[in-house]
Protein backbone atom coordinates (compact mmCIF):
# COMPACT_ATOMS: atom_id res chain seq x y z
CA UNK A 1 0.00 0.00 0.00
CA UNK A 2 1.63 3.29 -0.84
CA UNK A 3 1.83 6.28 1.61
CA UNK A 4 2.97 9.63 1.03
CA UNK A 5 5.54 9.29 4.38
CA UNK A 6 9.22 9.37 3.00
CA UNK A 7 11.62 6.26 3.30
CA UNK A 8 14.80 6.47 5.19
CA UNK A 9 17.50 7.90 3.56
CA UNK A 10 20.53 6.60 5.78
CA UNK A 11 23.80 6.91 4.01
CA UNK A 12 22.05 7.37 0.76
CA UNK A 13 23.38 10.67 -0.13
CA UNK A 14 27.08 10.01 1.05
CA UNK A 15 26.96 6.80 -0.78
CA UNK A 16 25.45 9.16 -4.22
CA UNK A 17 28.33 11.95 -3.88
CA UNK A 18 30.73 9.07 -4.76
CA UNK A 19 29.13 9.13 -8.32
CA UNK A 20 28.86 12.08 -10.50
CA UNK A 21 25.20 12.10 -11.31
CA UNK A 22 24.40 10.85 -8.28
CA UNK A 23 26.12 14.01 -6.76
CA UNK A 24 24.01 16.08 -8.70
CA UNK A 25 20.66 14.46 -7.43
CA UNK A 26 21.94 14.35 -3.96
CA UNK A 27 22.86 18.21 -3.85
CA UNK A 28 19.28 19.02 -5.71
CA UNK A 29 16.63 16.06 -6.03
CA UNK A 30 15.01 18.23 -8.42
CA UNK A 31 16.78 20.43 -10.73
CA UNK A 32 16.75 20.22 -14.11
CA UNK A 33 20.49 20.51 -15.84
CA UNK A 34 19.84 24.36 -16.81
CA UNK A 35 22.40 24.01 -19.53
CA UNK A 36 21.08 21.07 -21.32
CA UNK A 37 17.63 22.13 -21.01
CA UNK A 38 18.56 25.21 -22.13
CA UNK A 39 20.03 24.28 -25.13
CA UNK A 40 17.86 22.00 -26.05
CA UNK A 41 14.91 24.76 -25.48
CA UNK A 42 16.19 26.98 -27.62
CA UNK A 43 16.99 24.70 -30.69
CA UNK A 44 12.93 23.84 -30.15
CA UNK A 45 12.37 27.73 -30.10
CA UNK A 46 14.13 28.13 -32.71
CA UNK A 47 12.34 24.64 -34.79
CA UNK A 48 8.99 26.85 -33.90
CA UNK A 49 10.03 30.09 -34.94
CA UNK A 50 11.39 28.69 -38.05
CA UNK A 51 8.10 27.26 -38.91
CA UNK A 52 5.90 30.32 -37.78
CA UNK A 53 8.57 32.94 -40.08
CA UNK A 54 4.91 34.73 -41.31
CA UNK A 55 4.10 38.32 -40.23
CA UNK A 56 1.99 37.16 -37.37
CA UNK A 57 4.92 35.09 -35.44
CA UNK A 58 7.08 38.44 -36.08
CA UNK A 59 4.59 40.29 -34.33
CA UNK A 60 3.95 37.68 -31.56
CA UNK A 61 8.03 37.21 -31.08
CA UNK A 62 7.67 41.46 -30.82
CA UNK A 63 5.00 41.38 -28.36
CA UNK A 64 7.20 38.60 -26.02
CA UNK A 65 10.25 40.57 -26.50
CA UNK A 66 8.16 43.87 -24.89
CA UNK A 67 6.60 41.40 -22.21
CA UNK A 68 9.56 40.22 -21.59
CA UNK A 69 11.26 43.70 -20.99
CA UNK A 70 9.13 44.92 -19.05
CA UNK A 71 7.22 43.16 -17.39
CA UNK A 72 9.37 39.53 -16.45
CA UNK A 73 12.60 42.42 -15.63
CA UNK A 74 10.05 43.38 -13.06
CA UNK A 75 9.46 39.67 -11.52
CA UNK A 76 13.33 39.24 -11.19
CA UNK A 77 13.82 42.58 -9.68
CA UNK A 78 10.96 41.41 -7.51
CA UNK A 79 9.02 44.60 -7.52
CA UNK A 80 6.11 42.62 -8.83
CA UNK A 81 4.08 39.33 -7.21
CA UNK A 82 4.54 35.71 -9.12
CA UNK A 83 0.59 35.86 -8.77
CA UNK A 84 0.49 39.38 -10.67
CA UNK A 85 2.75 38.54 -13.25
CA UNK A 86 1.43 34.84 -13.98
CA UNK A 87 -2.00 36.44 -14.56
CA UNK A 88 -0.59 39.23 -16.86
CA UNK A 89 1.67 36.86 -18.37
CA UNK A 90 -1.84 34.22 -19.11
CA UNK A 91 -3.44 37.55 -20.57
CA UNK A 92 -0.84 38.71 -22.67
CA UNK A 93 -0.88 35.03 -24.34
CA UNK A 94 -4.73 34.67 -24.21
CA UNK A 95 -4.85 38.19 -26.78
CA UNK A 96 -1.96 36.07 -29.31
CA UNK A 97 -4.07 32.69 -28.93
CA UNK A 98 -1.08 31.30 -26.91
CA UNK A 99 1.07 31.35 -30.66
CA UNK A 100 4.19 28.87 -30.05
CA UNK A 101 6.59 31.28 -30.10
CA UNK A 102 5.81 32.52 -26.71
CA UNK A 103 7.38 28.94 -25.22
CA UNK A 104 10.76 30.35 -24.76
CA UNK A 105 9.46 32.82 -22.24
CA UNK A 106 7.12 30.66 -20.65
CA UNK A 107 9.64 28.31 -19.74
CA UNK A 108 11.67 31.19 -18.93
CA UNK A 109 8.93 32.84 -16.63
CA UNK A 110 8.47 29.50 -15.04
CA UNK A 111 12.47 29.26 -14.13
CA UNK A 112 12.16 32.58 -12.61
CA UNK A 113 8.89 31.48 -10.42
CA UNK A 114 10.86 27.99 -9.34
CA UNK A 115 14.21 30.16 -8.75
CA UNK A 116 12.07 32.48 -6.04
CA UNK A 117 10.48 29.51 -4.61
CA UNK A 118 6.95 30.26 -5.59
CA UNK A 119 6.22 26.48 -6.76
CA UNK A 120 2.23 27.09 -6.86
CA UNK A 121 3.02 29.88 -9.06
CA UNK A 122 5.78 28.32 -11.22
CA UNK A 123 2.99 25.69 -11.54
CA UNK A 124 0.16 27.40 -12.74
CA UNK A 125 2.52 28.66 -15.56
CA UNK A 126 3.78 25.13 -16.49
CA UNK A 127 -0.35 24.01 -16.32
CA UNK A 128 -0.74 26.91 -18.95
CA UNK A 129 1.81 25.80 -21.03
CA UNK A 130 0.48 21.71 -20.64
CA UNK A 131 -3.12 22.82 -21.82
CA UNK A 132 -1.99 24.81 -25.11
CA UNK A 133 1.18 23.28 -25.94
CA UNK A 134 0.79 19.73 -24.66
CA UNK A 135 1.07 16.32 -27.35
CA UNK A 136 2.16 19.11 -30.51
CA UNK A 137 5.82 17.79 -30.28
CA UNK A 138 6.76 15.13 -28.49
CA UNK A 139 10.38 16.64 -27.56
CA UNK A 140 8.41 19.74 -26.29
CA UNK A 141 6.04 16.96 -23.80
CA UNK A 142 9.34 15.99 -22.79
CA UNK A 143 10.54 19.68 -21.97
CA UNK A 144 7.13 20.19 -20.16
CA UNK A 145 7.06 17.41 -18.48
CA UNK A 146 10.43 16.94 -16.94
CA UNK A 147 9.72 20.84 -15.31
CA UNK A 148 6.74 19.50 -13.82
CA UNK A 149 8.23 16.51 -12.12
CA UNK A 150 10.41 18.81 -10.50
CA UNK A 151 8.25 21.51 -9.41
CA UNK A 152 5.48 18.55 -8.40
CA UNK A 153 8.48 16.45 -6.53
CA UNK A 154 8.85 19.67 -4.73
CA UNK A 155 5.54 19.84 -3.11
CA UNK A 156 5.78 16.74 -2.10
CA UNK A 157 2.73 15.94 -5.16
CA UNK A 158 4.54 12.13 -5.32
CA UNK A 159 1.59 10.47 -6.95
CA UNK A 160 1.05 13.36 -9.49
CA UNK A 161 4.62 13.46 -10.28
CA UNK A 162 4.97 9.88 -10.84
CA UNK A 163 1.96 10.15 -13.62
CA UNK A 164 4.20 12.64 -15.32
CA UNK A 165 6.89 10.46 -15.74
CA UNK A 166 4.63 8.11 -16.94
CA UNK A 167 3.35 10.22 -19.50
CA UNK A 168 7.25 10.59 -20.30
CA UNK A 169 7.87 6.78 -20.64
CA UNK A 170 5.10 6.10 -22.69
CA UNK A 171 6.41 9.41 -25.44
CA UNK A 172 7.44 8.13 -28.90
CA UNK A 173 10.78 9.78 -28.61
CA UNK A 174 13.35 8.52 -25.95
CA UNK A 175 14.75 11.70 -24.19
CA UNK A 176 17.58 10.13 -21.17
CA UNK A 177 15.14 7.61 -19.99
CA UNK A 178 17.34 6.12 -17.47
CA UNK A 179 17.18 9.24 -15.80
CA UNK A 180 13.50 8.66 -16.04
CA UNK A 181 13.26 5.04 -14.81
CA UNK A 182 15.32 7.10 -11.81
CA UNK A 183 13.12 9.28 -10.98
CA UNK A 184 10.68 6.71 -11.06
CA UNK A 185 11.99 4.59 -8.75
CA UNK A 186 13.07 7.53 -6.19
CA UNK A 187 9.70 8.83 -5.94
CA UNK A 188 8.23 5.33 -5.45
CA UNK A 189 10.71 5.04 -2.75
CA UNK A 190 9.25 8.43 -1.10
CA UNK A 191 5.87 7.19 -1.86
CA UNK A 192 6.90 3.80 0.38
CA UNK A 193 6.07 1.83 -2.77
CA UNK A 194 9.42 -0.35 -2.62
CA UNK A 195 8.21 -3.02 -5.58
CA UNK A 196 7.32 -0.43 -7.88
CA UNK A 197 10.35 1.28 -6.77
CA UNK A 198 12.89 -2.28 -7.18
CA UNK A 199 11.21 -2.70 -10.61
CA UNK A 200 12.07 0.75 -11.87
CA UNK A 201 15.62 0.47 -10.54
CA UNK A 202 16.13 -2.68 -11.61
CA UNK A 203 14.67 -1.52 -15.18
CA UNK A 204 17.87 1.27 -14.88
CA UNK A 205 20.26 -1.32 -14.17
CA UNK A 206 18.92 -4.04 -16.62
CA UNK A 207 18.48 -1.64 -19.49
CA UNK A 208 21.97 0.71 -18.97
CA UNK A 209 24.71 -1.08 -17.23
CA UNK A 210 27.27 1.25 -18.33
CA UNK A 211 25.43 4.81 -16.92
CA UNK A 212 26.04 6.44 -14.39
CA UNK A 213 22.30 6.26 -13.73
CA UNK A 214 23.04 2.22 -13.36
CA UNK A 215 25.00 3.20 -11.09
CA UNK A 216 23.03 5.59 -8.91
CA UNK A 217 20.08 3.02 -8.98
CA UNK A 218 22.24 0.31 -7.42
CA UNK A 219 22.50 2.85 -4.62
CA UNK A 220 19.02 3.52 -4.16
CA UNK A 221 18.22 -0.35 -4.49
CA UNK A 222 20.39 -0.80 -1.82
CA UNK A 223 18.91 1.12 0.68
CA UNK A 224 15.07 -0.64 0.26
CA UNK A 225 16.38 -4.00 -0.01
Amino acid sequence: METTENAPNTNVDDLLQQTEIGSIISKNKTAVISGVVLLLLLVVGYGFFSTYQGKVAQEVNNVSYRFATDVLTTLESKKLTPGKYVAQLEKMAKKVSYHEVLIPLFFKSMDELYKQGDLIAAEKVMDIVTKNYAKKNSYLDYFIYVRKVAILEDQKKYSEAVAILDKMVALPVKLMEAKTYLDLGRLYIKMGNKEKAKTALFYVIDNFTNEEFAKVARIYLAQIQ
